[in-house]
């Protein structure tokens, strides 16, 4: 649809290849966030300057996206350090795309926040998020594992303290057993009644 707007007389092939590199940048967005991330800007970028398109019909969901995906993936494997690099890049883009347009600087700042770091802050915010939740996660799992085990060491505790106390009853039955035994014994020949 991009394409159909484009003047006749603009280099057509040039903006194809644009489109094809922003294209691309969405199919390898999970795989190498930041460079799809700089092929986006690129081509959007490229698209610009080769069609000088008034209506910007050229569609930024793929920056968007692979804005999105860079604050979502690449800051949840590292610091925030290099995947902050891609949005001076968009900056400068976004900047040159709306002098194209004859606009103005700021309107290109807004596309900028817009388009680029607001998909990357939400990114990252969900990144983190994610791995907080999943920090919490192993956390549930290993207190939960800590009770069942600290529950069956009471359990085995409490068994241990009423097989003590049953040993020391029947022990003590059986002693008075043995004492009454004994004296029936001592008494059967002079009161056979009584030893019974």
């Amino acid at each position: 649809a991009a394409l159909t707007s484009v003047d006749s007389n603009r280099p057509r092939l040039l903006a194809s290849a644009c489109c094809v590199a922003v294209a691309v940048a969405v199919a390898m967005r999970r795989r190498a966030p930041l460079g799809a991330a700089l092929l986006a800007i690129a081509g959007v970028l490229g698209y610009q300057l080769a069609t000088h398109d008034p209506n910007g019909a050229f569609p930024p969901m793929a920056v968007v996206l692979t804005f999105y995906t860079l604050g979502r993936f690449a800051t949840a494997r590292r610091p925030l350090g290099r995947p902050v690099l891609a949005l001076p890049a968009a900056l400068t883009a976004f900047v040159a795309i709306s002098t194209t347009q004859n606009d103005s600087a700021g309107s290109g700042v807004g596309a900028w926040l817009t388009l680029a770091v607001a998909p990357f802050t939400v990114g990252a915010a969900l990144a983190r998020l994610s791995a907080v939740s999943q920090r919490l996660t192993a956390t549930a799992k290993q207190l939960r594992a800590e009770q069942e085990l600290h529950a069956a060491r009471a359990s085995a505790e409490e068994r241990n303290r009423v097989a003590r106390d049953l040993h020391d009853v029947v022990a003590h039955c059986v002693s008075v057993m043995v004492v009454q035994a004994g004296g029936a014994r001592l008494i059967v020949d002079r009161d056979p009644v009584a030893a019974e």
